[in-house]
């Protein structure tokens, strides 16, 4: 059976000589531990016969190529390339340590490395995709088995064995199966061959009931373990060890006839990527928006973060993850305004008014800073949050007014819109303040152009087809001087006025009223020019004087100033 090498934490700094020595060393990955997080605290959480869920375990589209560069860049900030820092194993730097074994210099990061033209983070997801193997798993067996992950001197055998494949316990590592992409391709080839139960791969372990022991040492002896599921039996089959009691007291550290392969498997995923039990995307699933996190507390209280990492803690710690409740500013971009975070007696309450928030500091609350950056209530550029509460004071959060009314209906108070939470659709940042975005689109197939201040409608007019230009102009939120719109349902367009003579006018032939559009001044403010094409019979307002002036000599008609 095929089973792992050693891992960077079992001191994978070794000569062709060494090499010899430590394949006796069974089941490296199972065998070292992380010396330098020995003395962590016991594992918890830990189940012997359900280490990850099979939801889990194959949950491909968790992490993209472009996220998984990411997560790398994240582990390793600065590669020591040349090799110059003091070596750890002694014999000078690094590279003098490494190139006395016959590693020379440079030493390539993951992050940085190559193979065949494509980026490790491409052969991850690739490979993920593939077998339908969760990229975050094959990211962890990298980990457990060579560090290669958070390795800032990585030398070539560690990725010509990165994921230990080939590597039987009484021989030299097979050469058929080095190189990065073939370890990773292999090791994911034999988890789908578990998983899809294939009758031509061979395995030592069975759903059910197996005895599985505690260290290659048969005196150590072992217990009977109950493998409730295919992943659980992928890994055992992998790894061929369960960690003892000690092994799991000692957190990341060692114990006498310990085995910490699966052990650290485990610990290494929930500290990442949260829970083995739950799936959970490993990124936020957009290019230009921060995710909310939604998590219930066993008592059913709502919990939102910005922060995978505190993420990843709450579920590991016992709370249900609900996925993106809604979504943030990346930053502190244009016009958005942060939302505070505070706390009193384990209870969290998050706010965008500084008033509110200094009243709840004064009843005994604690600030605990922004907790992210969203869009002020009266912005026209995403979806309305809106904030509940239950008979007990625990808040929830939602932008769907179907849950909105759904709770309400069961007992809870409406407190209203907090905040907005940016449109995924199309990035805009809000108007200037007093002002509403009027958004522009415009359909190819039929020529028409269409405005709105919703934004609701603008994402829906999108979907039908309609191609977003921006945002046509501001307007002012509280105008003096409503503009009138219509719909013309013989000819399939809309048309604006401000004159209500036109308006009533237009009633008449044919026109359907569909209310106020938005507000403007009677008094102040941009002209919005209106024209008019002939053969085209379709009018057009744009504040844009160049604009303006060039359709003049492409057949549109100057009807002077919309408003």
């Amino acid at each position: 059976m095929n089973l792992p090498l050693l891992s960077k934490s079992k001191l994978t700094k070794y000569s062709s000589v060494q090499i010899i020595f430590l394949i006796l060393l069974t089941a490296a990955a199972s065998l070292i531990f992380n010396a330098s997080r020995a003395n962590a605290a016991p594992v918890t959480g830990f189940s012997a016969g359900n280490i990850i869920n099979d939801v889990v375990f194959i949950n491909s589209n968790s992490m993209n190529a472009t996220y998984i560069q990411s997560f790398l860049n994240s582990k390793v900030t600065t590669c020591d390339t040349w090799g110059t820092q003091t070596s750890e194993y002694g014999g000078g730097t690094r590279r003098q340590w490494a190139e006395a074994r016959g590693y020379m210099a440079p030493y390539t990061c993951l992050k940085d490395y190559t193979e065949n033209g494509k980026t490790s983070a491409q052969i991850i997801q690739e490979v993920s995709s593939l077998y339908q193997i969760n990229p975050q798993v094959l990211i962890v067996l990298l980990q457990k088995e060579q560090s290669l992950v958070t390795d800032t001197w990585p030398v070539s055998i560690q990725y010509k064995t990165a994921t230990g494949y080939g590597c039987p316990d009484t021989a030299a590592c097979d050469s058929q199966y080095f190189g990065l992409t073939n370890q990773l391709t292999w090791a994911a080839k034999m988890f789908r061959s578990i998983m899809n139960a294939s009758p031509t791969w061979y395995v030592r372990y069975v759903l059910g009931n197996n005895y599985i022991q505690y260290n290659p040492d048969s005196a150590c002896g072992g217990t009977n373990v109950t493998i409730q599921n295919r992943a659980t039996q992928a890994l055992y089959n992998y790894t061929p060890y369960q960690p003892n009691a000690g092994a799991l007291n000692a957190g990341w550290g060692q114990a006498d006839c310990g085995a910490y392969g699966n052990r650290n498997f485990y610990l290494y995923f929930t500290e990442w990527f949260g829970s083995t039990q739950q799936s959970m995307p490993g990124f936020c699933d957009s290019s230009f928006a921060g995710c909310i996190w939604r998590l219930t507390s066993g008592s059913g209280r709502t919990f939102l973060t910005a922060s995978i990492g505190e993420r990843n803690t709450l579920v590991s710690s016992g709370y249900t993850y609900n996925g993106v409740g809604f979504y943030s500013r990346s930053g502190n971009t244009p016009g958005s305004v942060p939302v505070y975070r505070l706390i009193k007696n384990g209870q969290h309450f998050w706010t965008a008014s500084p008033s509110e928030r200094d009243q709840l500091v004064a009843t005994g609350y604690q600030t605990e800073g922004v907790a992210w950056f969203s869009d002020p209530i009266t912005a026209n550029t995403g979806y309305p949050v809106y904030r509940l509460s239950d008979v007990n004071s625990n808040r929830t959060f939602t932008t769907s007014v179907a849950e909105k009314d759904r709770l309400i209906s069961a007992g809870y108070t409406f407190e209203g819109e907090v905040f907005q939470a940016p449109s995924l659709v199309v990035n805009v940042w809000p108007a200037t303040q007093g002002y509403t975005n009027v958004y522009r689109l415009y359909n190819i197939a039929t020529a028409r152009h269409f405005w709105t201040t919703n934004l609701q409608e603008r994402d829906a007019v999108i979907g039908s087809g309609f191609k977003y230009e921006g945002v046509g102009w501001e307007t002012l939120s509280s105008g003096d001087a409503p503009i009138y719109r219509m719909f013309n349902t013989t000819t399939g367009r809309h048309f604006w006025t401000k004159d209500l003579n036109e308006r009533n006018t237009l009633l008449t032939r044919g026109f359907r009223d569909e209310g106020i559009g938005w507000s403007t001044s009677a008094s102040i403010g941009e002209p919005i020019y209106r024209m008019y094409n002939i053969p085209l019979a379709r009018h057009f307002w744009t504040k844009d004087l160049n604009e303006r002036n060039t359709l003049l000599t492409r057949g549109f008609r100057d009807e002077g100033i919309g408003w």
